[in-house]
């Protein structure tokens, strides 16, 4: 495919951050930020439909969101503005059900198999030297949930641990959330 290939693939999928075409790419040398990589995944999910990424920006408790209080829970799509909405296509369908496949690899039999949830999940662990970073971002398909989880230390310095936490905590999230346990609003 080639690097600049790649690139601009990786630019197609919301990566806006600096990467260079260089081999080390392919083994994450260019720092990307989560919020892109989780989007780019998005669009894996999505047939190979990018759509800007959302965050979740409040929690609510039972209390906050109670029946008597509904226009305090608000919504996190944005309301119904098309540029929250707006998408484009940034990698072909055939291409986004194999990487979903691969993705799915990688959560049943691979470095991801924390994140198992026994369905249809997939996604991808991720470790810098030394553990400084230790990611994983992972779909899950039935509810459409996209979610990257990365955990460090604020000062860089090297953790003890494996990406395999990463995709532990990214199931419990995912199981919470599945259960009711949190509440977006």
């Amino acid at each position: 495919v080639g690097l600049d290939q790649v690139v601009r693939q990786a630019r197609a999928l919301g990566i806006t951050t600096p990467m260079d075409p260089v081999p080390g790419l392919a083994l994450g040398q260019s720092e990307v930020r989560l919020i892109e990589l989780t989007g780019a995944y998005a669009a894996v999910l999505n047939q190979g439909e990018w759509r800007p990424p959302t965050t979740i920006r409040r929690l609510l408790d039972a209390e906050t969101c109670r029946d008597d209080r509904l226009n305090e829970c608000g919504s996190l799509a944005g309301g119904n503005n098309p540029a929250v909405n707006a998408g484009r296509r940034a990698m072909r369908v055939e291409s986004a059900s194999q990487m979903q496949s691969l993705l799915r690899a990688v959560v049943r039999a691979g470095t991801g198999s924390a994140a198992a949830l026994g369905g249809q999940e997939g996604g991808k662990t991720g470790t810098t030297n030394d553990g400084r970073d230790l990611l994983f971002v992972g779909y899950e398909p039935a509810r459409h949930w996209v979610l990257g989880v990365w955990l460090g230390n604020d000062d860089n310095s090297p953790s003890s641990s494996s990406s395999a936490l990463a995709a532990s905590l990214w199931a419990d999230i995912i199981r919470a959330a599945g259960r009711g346990g949190l509440h977006g609003g």
